[in-house]
């Protein structure tokens, strides 16, 4: 808290790392179940656009399925409409 107030920094270990677009994310949630997410606008494209940081969709796709058919995950029905995390 001093250090916020002060104005320093947090140390880079202390921020997440950058969401790029088209990566796929693993969400987890209660009971050992999970989502998937699709960036559609990473944080490459913070310079364009209103600011507002990543911009994510929930995918109708197991998670387990993610790691081995990358292309039926991208191609997933949406189950929310897109949304800024931040």
């Amino acid at each position: 808290m001093q250090r916020a107030i002060e104005g320093e920094a947090p140390p880079d270990s202390a921020r997440p790392r950058p969401l790029l677009t088209g990566e796929l994310l693993t969400l987890p949630y209660a009971d050992g179940r999970a989502v998937t997410l699709l960036v559609l606008f990473g944080s490459e494209r913070k310079k364009e656009g209103p600011g507002y940081g990543p911009c994510l969709v929930a995918l109708d796709v197991d998670p387990r399925l993610v790691a081995s058919d990358l292309d039926r995950a991208r191609t997933a029905r949406w189950l929310t409409r897109p949304f800024h995390p931040g």
